[in-house]
């Protein structure tokens, strides 16, 4: 001991000045520096300990720490939740102790290699170098640490601790066959040596050889036939095989030789949950607690336990209790952060986070599921720093970057979106998910065939995914494939019955196909598992749209909104309703709403833009439609609407523009053609609309409004066969095309074929009655008919009556048609009082054929539509 002590003295009086250097944290590694020193254990008995020990500190408690020894045992692959009692259990049987020690008996290990080596250099003995061997171990310096354990060696070869650390450094490096013979040198020196018997039957274990591990085993335990350590380390053993009856038996036998002891107890609860189910392992918890009442692990262990069994309401219960007694537990923050996630209480799944970060910034993925947390309240900011710190600390583990992608789409950044799920799929090629989101974003590009290779890829990945077959079903839906959509959705509630989305989008699709009882069978079951949920009033809603049910709707809405008064998709349907009824002001109500609550996606803006335009705040509506291209540059309506803006404008180049860049992102849409031609016909560019119109026609051919269209151009040309064959074919379609039967009626009007115009406009107000165009037409030809015989005066006014009612009495060329039809009835009084009317509304470029009428009418004169000058085909 006078070696030991003249040691310490040199170092303790070298370590002084060297306590500065660091501060001793949580987690340290420490060297205790005086003589004299005592661990005081769990049971409350003060443990001697020697000068150059080394430990781990676990928890700072004022002047005194909690330590445990820096150790290291064959096949120590703990649970997470038993790991550190286990090895503060175990450890004292193999002669080692934790418990708590005064801060200033301690060094930072890396403060304590420079006084130590200056001791060595004064006093160059074999414990000297053994204790310095320790302590490059811990700092990991393993080849400083093989050095100085074989100067040791040499010194005093026959010296079991330093066989002992001279395996600790083996075991680091992984070097088991000499950490083997290092076990043997210890037996040798020391033949029932019960710490060194076990470690090798571990090691045997360790090196794959079970046969082996069991004989050492059962060799220690016969050689120590009431020894606890062998019979700990044995259950280890037999756990690690999932023997889990061989395992439990044995912790029975320590019980048995420990009866107040809640070490066996509680390290059975893994056997016994895997063998005899959960209840059974929460008892021996229970027991543990009983002989160790406030026992943290016991709580723990609780808590990991139910939480195999979904009981999240215990689990959150548990690791209160663990809080209560250790409030700096990282890990108990984050167990019951998880909890509370699953209990959906995400603002106090997130407070737990922010605790287990804090106090442990190493937390498993805690950035990862604070993120889930942020994200499921649609906080996305935060969401995303999250995802990306995690990403920071963990660039290689895939769920962080597909995290990150499911909030870019929430936000409708798809670009980043897309990113983020390559390099998902990039780290983990078969991530099924991944694919499903790839095709969410292809399908709100419109990119339908995309979006389905995609899903089907997911679904190759895994053939049982409900979410992937959910997702799928509504590609359907978007593709109008109602009927395999549905099966896709029945499919998903096979796999799992309660998929929240799978549920309502079947009711949905059921609601399409005209299967209302089916639809409203599904918001019934959805109401059931979630009986505040406002899905189902929402969903009830969409029903009685469908059926044009406006009260009905309304009150569905209502109570939706009573449920979740800040549901954005709320707002956005009675919106839909609101422009449904032609409401613009009510309409643009709800959609700000829906902005202000954070749905802030393309959609939402064109949506706002569209009510702008109606409004004619055009300035408005533009702003809105470029802050959607802004948000989503491939989004089609976007484009589309503002081209509409423009056209309202008569700057029929810019809407061109747009449709040109809408075109080189969307080649393929029908509809996107349209337009663009639409706006070159207004340009009185024919041959170039035309063109155009052709190429809506071959990507959709049943598609009416681009060959309507194109006979409009014709016309235009003067090529009215052509004009007619156009609408003919539209009509022949068998869809709803008033267009090209008023166009049609028009142009035989215009032809001098009255009497086939008449049947146009006859067929117009049977087929269309609330369009204004067909009454407007017929009026305009009974009042206006260059041929007495198919004027019919009164039938004008009531037919221009019924145009004005139709339109709120807000459209000029209607005011006129009524002018035209009083003055053919001689009330020229009327005539003029409603073409001064028409005459005060219409645009500059119509005014004067407008007041050139009204003096007509003030003359007495009524307007009759010149006949064709020329001949026209029949």
């Amino acid at each position: 001991m006078g070696r030991c002590f003249s040691l310490g003295l040199v170092f303790f009086a070298c370590a002084q000045a060297s306590l500065m250097a660091g501060e001793i944290l949580r987690g340290s590694l420490a060297v205790v520096i005086q003589d004299n020193v005592k661990i005081r254990n769990g049971d409350g008995v003060d443990v001697p300990v020697s000068v150059g020990d080394i430990v781990r500190v676990v928890e700072i408690q004022d002047d005194r720490l909690q330590v445990e020894p820096f150790e290291c045992i064959p096949g120590d692959d703990l649970p997470l939740t038993l790991r550190a009692f286990r090895m503060r259990r175990v450890l004292p049987y193999y002669g080692k102790h934790s418990g708590s020690m005064p801060r200033g008996h301690l060094s930072l290990a890396e403060d304590t290699l420079r006084p130590w080596n200056e001791a060595i250099r004064n006093h160059p003995t074999a414990d000297a170098y053994h204790r310095r061997a320790k302590l490059h171990l811990a700092l990991g310096e393993f080849g400083n640490a093989r050095g100085d354990i074989d100067e040791a060696l040499l010194l005093e070869p026959e010296n079991p601790q330093c066989h002992w650390t001279s395996c600790q450094i083996y075991l680091r490096v992984k070097t088991y066959d000499q950490a083997m013979e290092e076990y043997y040198a210890i037996l040798k020196l020391q033949p029932k040596n019960e710490e060194a018997m076990v470690s090798r039957a571990s090691l045997f274990h360790l090196m794959g050889n079970t046969t082996r591990a069991e004989e050492a085993f059962d060799e220690a335990i016969r050689q120590h036939p009431e020894g606890v350590l062998v019979r700990l380390e044995k259950a280890r053993f037999h756990e690690l095989q999932e023997d889990w009856d061989e395992a439990s038996q044995l912790y029975q036998e320590v019980s048995q030789l420990l009866p107040k002891d809640s070490t066996a107890p509680l390290l059975d609860a893994v056997p016994t949950l895997n063998s005899k189910g959960s209840v059974a392992a929460i008892e021996r918890c229970t027991e543990a607690l009983r002989r160790e009442p406030g026992l943290v692990a016991a709580y723990a262990m609780r808590g990991s336990i139910r939480q195999t069994t979904a009981d999240w309401e215990g689990m959150a219960a548990e690791y209160g209790e663990v809080i209560q007694r250790k409030p700096f537990e990282g890990a108990a923050y984050a167990q019951r952060a998880l909890a509370y996630s699953n209990l959906r209480r995400h603002p106090a799944a997130i407070a737990d986070y922010d605790q287990a970060l804090k106090l442990a910034p190493e937390t498993f993925r805690g950035h990862y599921h604070r993120g889930r947390c942020h994200s499921e309240l649609k906080q996305y900011a935060e969401a995303i720093a999250d995802f990306s710190r995690q990403i920071e600390l963990t660039p290689q583990d895939s769920e962080g970057w597909h995290e990150r992608a499911r909030v870019w789409i929430a936000l409708r950044q798809y670009e980043k979106g897309m990113d983020d799920l390559d390099r998902t799929i990039a780290l983990n090629p078969k991530h099924g998910p991944a694919y499903g989101n790839r095709a969410m974003i292809w399908l709100e590009r419109n990119e339908t065939g995309k979006a389905m290779v995609q899903i089907n890829i997911a679904l190759k990945l895994n053939s049982n995914d409900a979410y992937a077959y959910n997702k799928r079903g509504e590609i359907y839906t978007h593709l109008g494939d109602h009927v395999r959509a549905l099966a896709d959705f029945t499919r998903a509630l096979k796999i799992d019955s309660k998929h929240h989305d799978a549920i309502g989008n079947r009711g949905q699709t059921n609601m399409l196909l005209g299967k209302i009882p089916e639809a409203l069978a599904d918001f019934e079951q959805l109401e059931k598992l979630d009986p505040k949920s406002y899905l189902p009033p929402l969903n009830r809603a969409r029903v009685h749209f469908l059926r044009k049910e406006k009260d009905q709707a309304l009150a569905e809405l209502d109570e939706a909104l009573r449920r979740a008064p800040a549901g954005p998709a709320i707002y956005a349907l009675r919106a839909d309703l609101w422009k449904e009824y032609s409401e613009p002001d009510k309409q643009l109500s709800d959609l700000n709403r829906c902005i202000e609550l954070g749905m802030v996606g393309a959609n939402i803006y064109v949506e706002r833009g569209q009510v702008f335009r109606i409004r004619k705040e055009y300035d408005k509506a533009t702003a809105d439609l470029q802050h959607a291209i802004s948000r989503d540059s491939r989004n089609l309506y976007a484009y589309a609407n503002l081209a509409f803006v423009y056209e309202d404008l008569k700057q029929y180049d810019k809407a061109i523009a747009e449709m040109d860049t809408c075109l080189r992102l969307h080649p393929q849409s029908a509809w996107g053609w349209n337009i663009r031609g639409w706006n070159k016909y207004r340009k009185s560019d024919y041959d170039g609309a035309i063109l155009d119109f052709n190429e809506a026609h071959r990507l959709d051919p049943r598609f009416p409004n681009p060959i309507t269209n194109r006979g409009l151009c014709w016309q235009q040309k003067h090529e009215y066969e052509r004009a007619i064959t156009d609408f003919d074919t539209v009509l022949l379609l068998g869809v709803p095309a008033s267009d090209a039967q008023n166009n049609r009626g028009m142009l035989r009007n215009r032809m001098g074929h009255y009497d086939w115009a008449r049947d146009d406009f006859n067929i117009m107000v049977e087929r269309y009655p609330f369009s204004p165009d067909g009454w407007n037409s017929r009026a305009w030809l009974f009042a206006t008919c260059p041929e007495a015989s198919v004027r019919n005066g009164q039938q004008a006014i009531a037919d221009a009556q019924r145009a004005c009612e139709l339109t709120k009495w807000s459209s000029p060329n209607l005011l006129d048609t009524l002018a035209a039809a009083y003055a053919e009835t001689g009330q020229f009084d009327k005539a003029i009082e409603w073409q001064q009317k028409a005459s005060h509304l219409a645009q500059e470029a119509d005014k004067a054929l407008y007041l050139e009428r009204l003096e007509l009418f003030r003359k007495g004169i009524p307007y009759r539509e010149p006949k064709p000058t020329r001949p026209v085909p029949k």
